[in-house]
């Protein structure tokens, strides 16, 4: 090394001069470093298999000491210490210090033997300790080797012992060796610890570049001084980087497979282990070998009984099914069957193979996982509109336009998805759906068929935004809907929970022999009696339905995130599902969903389309185009009830827009004004805008009482919102621009408003005439099946018959709004 340089010189490996040595080399030649530094470097750089930078320091052997010789008195020093110590040693197991120098033949290893006159081979070398340690090696080698060719050695620990002799691990990695390379332990571990800390922070500040640039590092670290470091402290890491050489999954299919078959895995094995554990203690406790193999041919039938038949359609039961194939496949033949179907399922759909012997689990590195990925989520797609499809051609509509609609439907949707490119069926939805609807216009549909049309595809391609919902078909009668929730009401009523009043509201909508049903229930809770509160068992509540949903939906959710964990961070695999809610969530899940598909199959009230929409919602779950809870479709049923309920959400929606429009207009005015009001100042004016914005949301929502109270609020706020801008310091051009804003504001709240209300009497207009169209039809049958053709047996009993089935009539005409009913807005608020 140069005096001006800082750093030593640097030479290729095995390519520095002949005076310049290596540590073991100086040692070899009976030198020592004298407390010099090194003066330069050797280095290999990484190529081919020997991934590994290497580097040694390089010291002068000509300004070397000599190695230092141990002097009599030390020597005599470390014999008496060793002794010390094996007599301590040998104490310890019960021998005396005579036993440890009794003479006695060392074995023939330490003499020079004969065999007829020739002598053999002894303790004594004339070779260098280097070339006899490699002429030791080499005989192993070649033993070794031999053994191999005659069967004798298997060829992996042939191959073990080879590359031990070549100085490398079976990975082709060199070992590597503190003073050959300069490594210190100590060293390699606190950077090890710093290198964690860096990716600790970089987890904390949740930048994904950060994270995968600090967990590439501390990775690199390990996997360059493995051998200095590979203990239980970093077993983690490394059990990542044992699985670095192979894929990671893609993709929300291929992560998820992956995740399930993991846990189908370690289920299986830890439920062997639990198995056999339970029969060894039934065993110890004395059991005989009878009763053992009857409970363990109980529990084999019993899971045979459960496999009966895979669930394709519920990917965690089929998780649970692989599970169960896992644990008995050695002892039953239809468990391997299914085992066996399951793993190809696994292997051909999303790329996961599974060894059922070794049960190690890896990733197709051939599978396109994102085209499969594409292609599920584009055929999910496709079964929405081929739904859409089949819904309309049962659907009533004109002979006219039936065969025209079909047509339109039939170019919309295709003849399916092009496996080659499945993508184009997805980016093409928008414009497949304005094609559709240049069709339709072309067929000039009668506007209750084009309702029907445009309301059947749009509801099932889960986007309504477009459609006025007061111009939809009725799909669902308002009375079946109601008896579905009507067992929960009545059950709350007896435990007084609602008042009889709040039950009689809910009866409006349902005929009058099913209003008479609900009410000798009630007249018995009222005596006392514990009648059947549910009347009609099996009718779907829809309220309890769709929190299901979105409890399945939000299980999926964490679900997804629990796969692309074990993607991101590292994790032990062989526990994944074993103990932990990763493992019950599976479980929960299969449950839920099970039930879900058999209430879209056979739930009592469910209209056909809504059925169809469960099963896609289900489907869309389940491959990831619905992955949380705020992707579900913004209408999931049919009936009126709902309809009005998601109508009025949008004009909350329209009236936190003003609010929100409002609060942000007034901030930067004042803000603008350049005032500098104190922070008790500034603070009554925030105060003030939220008093004032909210009010503005009431208006704009279309509030029907209270109307009175609610103007006078907003004069005084409006006025007390003018002292606070004073108190701050705002000027007078800023309040009138202030208060004209405010002002303009109310009277679009007011129009917002008026608007609301009226669509919401529009929705109570609707719901009567249904109610009162249905009633009439229900009169008019009972009529005819008793021989009268009069129609005042409005109030006759309807059969369970006539009321099982959904009815599909075309939207009632709307009642115009009444002008001046209430006089909600006045021009302090907003006409």
């Amino acid at each position: 090394m140069s005096a001006l340089d800082e750093q030593p010189d640097t030479y290729p490996w095995r390519a520095a001069p002949s005076h310049l040595m290596t540590r073991r080399q100086l040692r070899a030649a009976d030198l020592a470093p004298g407390g010099a530094d090194p003066v330069a470097l050797m280095v290999r750089e990484p190529t081919g298999r020997k991934r590994r930078r290497m580097w040694a320091y390089l010291f002068d052997s000509r300004t070397a000491a000599p190695k230092r010789t141990a002097t009599p008195a030390q020597l005599n020093a470390v014999e008496k210490a060793v002794r010390g110590r094996k007599l301590r040693a040998a104490q310890r197991r019960g021998l005396a210090e005579a036993d440890l120098t009794q003479p006695g033949d060392p074995g023939p290893a330490w003499n020079t033997t004969h065999k007829e006159e020739t002598p053999m081979s002894d303790t004594t070398s004339h070779l260098s300790p280097n070339d006899q340690k490699n002429a030791e090696l080499a005989a192993i080698g070649a033993d070794t080797a031999a053994l191999a060719a005659h069967g004798l050695v298997d060829p992996a620990t042939a191959a073990l012992v080879t590359a031990a002799i070549n100085g490398e691990d079976l990975a082709g990695r060199d070992f590597a060796t503190e003073y050959e390379f300069g490594v210190d332990a100590r060293t390699v571990h606190e950077r090890a610890a710093a290198l964690e800390t860096e990716l600790n922070t970089a987890h904390r500040g949740q930048d994904a570049t950060e994270i995968a640039t600090a967990r590439e590092a501390l990775l690199e670290h390990l996997h360059l001084y493995r051998s200095e470091v590979d203990n239980d402290r970093w077993s983690v890491y490394y059990s990542r980087l044992d699985h670095r050489d192979g894929p990671e999954p893609v993709g929300h299919g291929q992560r998820l497979a992956r995740l399930h078959v993991l846990v189908a895995v370690n289920r299986a094995r830890d439920e062997r282990e639990r198995r056999d554990a339970r029969l060894a203690t039934a065993a110890g406790r004395g059991a005989s070998k009878e009763d053992l193999d009857l409970a363990r041919v109980a529990a084999r039938t019993g899971a045979e009984a459960r496999m009966a038949q895979i669930p394709w359609s519920n990917p965690d039961a089929c998780s649970m099914m692989l599970g169960e194939a896992l644990t008995w496949r050695e002892e039953s033949p239809l468990a391997a069957e299914r085992a066996d179907q399951l793993i190809a399922s696994y292997a051909a759909s999303w790329g996961v193979i599974v060894d059922p012997v070794t049960g190690s689990v890896r990733i197709d590195p051939g599978h396109d996982a994102p085209a499969r990925q594409e292609y599920a989520e584009a055929a999910a797609v496709w079964a929405r509109e081929q739904a859409a499809v089949g819904a309309l051609a049962a659907a009533p509509l004109s002979p006219a336009g039936k065969a025209a609609v079909e047509d339109a439907l039939q170019r919309w949707s295709g003849e399916g998805v092009d496996p080659q490119e499945p993508w184009t069926h997805i980016d093409a939805q928008d414009e497949r759906r304005a094609r559709l609807a240049a069709d339709l216009d072309a067929a000039k549909l009668s506007e209750s068929d084009r309702a029907v049309v445009d309301f059947t595809v749009d509801y099932l391609r889960g986007d309504v935004r477009d459609l006025d919902l007061l111009d939809t078909p009725v799909l669902v009668d308002p009375g079946v809907e109601a008896r579905g929730r009507i067992g929960a009401l009545l059950a709350y009523y007896a435990d007084q929970a609602v008042s009889a009043q709040t039950v009689a509201e809910e009866l409006v909508v349902m005929s009058p022999a099913d209003q008479e049903t609900v009410r000798a229930i009630g007249r018995a809770i009222k005596a006392g009696e514990k009648p059947e509160l549910d009347p009609w068992p099996g009718y779907v509540d829809r309220e309890e339905l769709l929190d299901e949903i979105l409890t399945y939906a939000i299980d999926a959710e964490e679900q997804h995130m629990e796969a692309d964990f074990l993607v991101e961070e590292d994790y032990e695999h062989d526990q994944i599902g074993v103990s932990d809610e990763i493992g019950e969530r599976i479980l929960r899940m299969a449950l839920a969903r099970e039930n879900l598909r058999a209430i879209a199959v056979e739930g009592k009230g469910l209209a056909p389309i809504e059925r169809a929409q469960l099963t896609a919602v289900l489907d869309d779950i389940d491959i990831g185009v619905i992955s949380r809870k705020a992707h579900l479709p913004e209408m999931m049923w049919a009936d009126e009830r709902t309809k009005a309920d998601l109508d009025r959400l949008r004009s909350g929606d329209q009236a936190a827009q003003v609010k929100s429009q409002f609060t942000e207009s007034m901030t930067r005015q004042v803000e603008g004004s350049g005032a500098q009001p104190s922070e008790k100042a500034a603070s009554a004016v925030r105060a003030s805008v939220g008093a004032l914005g909210d009010t503005l949301f009431n208006v704009a929502y279309g509030m029907t009482e209270g109307v009175a109270q609610a103007r006078e609020e907003f004069i005084a706020q409006r006025t007390e919102f003018g002292h606070h801008l004073v108190r701050a310091g705002v000027g007078a051009d800023s309040m009138g621009a202030i208060r004209a804003d405010i002002d303009t504001t109310a009277r679009q709240a007011g129009v917002l408003g008026q608007a609301a209300h009226q669509r919401s009497n529009q929705w109570q207009a609707r719901t009567e005439q249904i109610v009162t169209q249905r009633n009439d039809s229900l009169a008019q049958q009972q009529a005819a099946a008793s021989g009268r053709g009069s129609r005042g047996a409005r109030a006759s009993k309807s059969t369970g018959s006539d009321r099982g089935k959904p009815t599909s009539t075309h939207a009632p005409a709307r009642n115009p709004a009444v002008a001046g009913r209430r006089q909600l807005h006045t021009p302090e608020v907003g006409r």
